[in-house]
């Protein structure tokens, strides 16, 4: 069943004492276990280095079928549209007028309103396959855009992530990667538990 969905431990931690202990657990296996591509990890790093300022937020909006997966998941019930997003990025920028906006979406109506609201200067967007739609009824990974180059597009998307300053973010296994990646990324978790 492609649409049964078992929340990351992860996201009943937050903001709990067992956070911290938890990430850097998961980020020191990672370390250990994984090796990423060297031309990945190049092109996270001269992207990141062109694009990005000190105060870089990252905002992952999961759409397409997340909201089908957390009905059948049970404990997240969630009703976040984009406009949830921005609110919440609305608000970090007002104290932060600074800071410019990294958006990791698996469409591109996410990107456009984010656009339509803070303008493209605030905003970077890596280059990616995308569903039109926030609510397109397939997800991108059953979509024709599946495969190695999508693959490469999602880790490139969740490495950059980690690099910025704060995430905005429900559960979805591209902005737990990311907590994990760096284990001391500050975060607005958009779920509630």
């Amino acid at each position: 069943n492609l649409t049964t969905y078992y929340p990351l431990r992860l996201w009943s931690l937050l903001g709990t004492n067992q956070e911290k202990p938890h990430r850097k657990a998961v980020s020191d296996f990672i370390k250990q276990h994984i090796k990423l591509n060297d031309n990945i990890l190049n092109n996270v790093e001269k992207f990141s280095k062109r694009f990005f300022n000190n105060d870089m937020i990252g905002v992952h909006i999961r759409g397409t079928d997340k909201a089908k997966e957390q009905e059948d998941g049970g404990i997240f019930k969630s009703n976040l549209q984009i406009k949830n997003y921005i609110d919440k990025v609305k608000q970090y920028v007002k104290n932060n007028p600074s800071s410019k906006i990294f958006i990791a979406s698996d469409n591109n109506e996410a990107i456009r309103r984010f656009i339509e609201v803070f303008t493209m200067k605030k905003i970077v967007v890596h280059k990616s396959s995308r569903m039109k739609t926030f609510n397109s009824p397939t997800p991108i990974h059953l979509s024709g855009y599946c495969g190695v180059s999508s693959g490469i597009e999602v880790i490139t998307d969740m490495l950059l992530l980690s690099k910025t300053k704060r995430i905005i973010c429900a559960d979805s296994n591209v902005a737990a990667s990311s907590l994990y990646f760096n284990k001391d990324l500050k975060h607005d978790f958009m779920g509630n538990k």
